[in-house]
């Protein structure tokens, strides 16, 4: 009986953390598609590259596109708001 009630208890942590993982997600990706849209040019939409804006890099040292953020969304790469927003920073 004691074993059924902790490991319960484990789905309902699973569950819980499961649930705050999904609203993460949610909150990135609204933010992302919300973004795009009023990103009506396509200006933030690929990666710019040094053909298109020479010593880009040397001023930009992070750089974050669209296409970027929805590729680590779709791969997992943010587990948290706080690493999102370090790569949106």
């Amino acid at each position: 009986m004691l074993w059924h009630a902790l490991l319960d208890i484990a789905k309902l942590g699973f569950i819980s953390h499961l649930m705050k993982f999904m609203k993460i997600c949610v909150h990135i990706v609204s933010f992302v598609v919300f973004a795009c849209r009023k990103d009506a040019n396509g200006f933030f939409a690929f990666p710019v590259t040094e053909n298109i804006a020479p010593g880009y890099y040397s001023i930009i040292t992070r750089p974050m596109d669209f296409s970027t953020m929805k590729a680590k969304i779709h791969n997992g790469d943010y587990h948290n708001v706080a690493e999102y927003k370090v790569q949106c920073a």
